[in-house]
């Protein structure tokens, strides 16, 4: 067996498995959402440094595709009563939907503001976007636009349920706009509880 041939198959199999990992982790996460059990364990917590932090998690992965995140947040803390954990979750789905889903060299752009009954979030990309027939599905349990990204990597339809389920948890919405090779904006709503 020639060496360059089984260090082919070795990466083969090395990424199947990454991938099986992966999608098993996905669908446990899935059931919890979804689960009626499902509690939040809500507690006060500054949102921009959450959000910086979820940042930082998915900057490798934007750096590695020349993404620039570009962030505007109000210069004053934002404090707000919510499942860190769980927000952490559903934000780190959607940013890496939009770091997928978009071109290398591209921007994506974080806007939060605030009212005196909610924070909003949104996450622009310039990436490939989805067509006004399909935008109503996205955010359907195991549904895919497509089964690859830009990237060739996989896609299996729970990030946007996922994130979703967490979002309803908190009293909030999530909302999608998007136009195909325009980009996406998901924006997300969560009131001050």
């Amino acid at each position: 067996y020639p060496p360059a041939k089984l260090e082919k198959h070795l990466n083969i199999i090395k990424e199947s498995s990454q991938f099986a990992i992966s999608l098993l982790n996905t669908f446990v996460t899935f059931q919890q959402v979804t689960s009626a059990h499902y509690t939040c364990n809500f507690e006060l917590k500054e949102y921009t440094a959450l959000l910086n932090d979820v940042i930082k998690h998915t900057s490798l992965v934007a750096n590695n595709k020349h993404i620039t995140i570009v962030k505007s947040f109000p210069k004053t803390p934002i404090l707000i009563n919510i499942d860190s954990e769980k927000i952490s979750l559903a934000l780190k789905q959607l940013l890496h939907n939009a770091i997928r889903f978009s071109e290398p060299n591209s921007n994506i752009t974080i806007e939060v503001t605030t009212n005196t009954t909610t924070i909003t979030t949104k996450i622009i990309d310039e990436g490939i976007g989805i067509s006004e027939n399909t935008i109503k599905k996205v955010l359907e349990d195991f549904f895919v636009v497509n089964t690859y990204d830009v990237d060739k990597q996989k896609c299996i339809g729970l990030g946007l349920s996922i994130a979703q389920n967490i979002v309803k948890k908190h009293s909030g919405t999530l909302a999608i706009n998007s136009q195909i090779n325009q980009g996406s904006t998901v924006t997300i709503s969560l009131p001050f509880l």
